[in-house]
């Protein structure tokens, strides 16, 4: 039988997975996006103090609960997460008068070909074998397209994409985007959206070598590219001549790997 500590960890994932993720969960919780508490209990670092593995307390399991508007206890039972054809099921944005979003669990719908999605609810991204190196940089050799992933047509309305034939979903390669990103995470990517927002991660063109980093602009006209394990993969500083030569592809706007 699984501890309360457990079933809080593999519920905290869903609401990752929901949110796509741990900046963005951070930011609908009110924290800092860099805030690395939840991925550290994610990832079961050792608590500096014990040295056991960090486990989700209950004062933070109540905040959480309540900021993100789910019944009280939502974090210490199972639950089930749709996790088939409706690839992107989310909640919408916070509003504009700062309410908080809402869990909006769906049902799963089986289907083999695009004939058996419902009509006008789903939109078919295209996806293909390109890998984007998140590490140091990775030359791509391989563009192979794959069958199209089904998204709810609502969930990319509230991620506010430009146009549906500027969705394309490619593979993260390395561990420099970690725990966000994993080696493999397939990624969402709106082509539409190059113009840089500080923070946001981004699927770039540098020489010849595809990367997914974090982006930051200097205020020189410079940037700054960043890996979230930024231990491993320390900050990159481009002056204005070298930043010229960055090409953004994207915008990441969804990511989805096993657990």
């Amino acid at each position: 039988m699984k501890t309360v500590g457990e079933v809080r960890r593999e519920n905290l994932g869903l609401l990752r997975d929901r949110y796509g993720t741990w900046p963005a969960l951070n930011i609908a919780l009110g924290r800092s996006a860099r805030d690395a508490t939840l991925g550290q209990i994610w990832n079961r670092n050792p608590d500096s103090k014990t040295g056991r593995p960090r486990q989700m307390g209950d004062r933070l399991a109540r905040a959480i609960e309540q900021c993100l508007e789910l019944p009280e206890g939502w974090l210490d039972v199972p639950h089930e997460a749709p996790t088939s054809a409706p690839q992107g099921d989310a909640v919408a944005p916070p509003q504009s008068g700062g309410s908080r979003p809402k869990i909006a669990w769906h049902s799963v719908i089986a289907w083999e070909t695009p004939a058996d999605l419902p009509d006008n609810e789903f939109a078919l991204v295209s996806r293909r074998a390109v890998k984007l190196a998140a590490g140091n940089g990775k030359l791509v050799f391989e563009d192979e397209e794959l069958p199209p992933l089904p998204f709810r047509a609502d969930w990319l309305r509230g991620r506010r994409v430009t146009k549906h034939a500027n969705l394309v979903i490619v593979y993260a390669e390395g561990d420099s985007m970690e725990p966000d990103i994993r080696d493999g995470d397939a990624v969402l990517l709106d082509m539409g959206q190059r113009e840089i927002v500080d923070g946001q991660v981004y699927a770039i063109d540098y020489g010849g070598h595809l990367r997914v980093k974090r982006l930051q602009k200097r205020w020189d006209g410079g940037l700054i590219i960043l890996s979230d394990n930024n231990e491993k993969y320390p900050p990159e500083s481009l002056p204005p001549d070298h930043a010229s030569h960055i090409m953004v592809l994207g915008r990441v706007i969804w990511r989805g790997g096993s657990v």
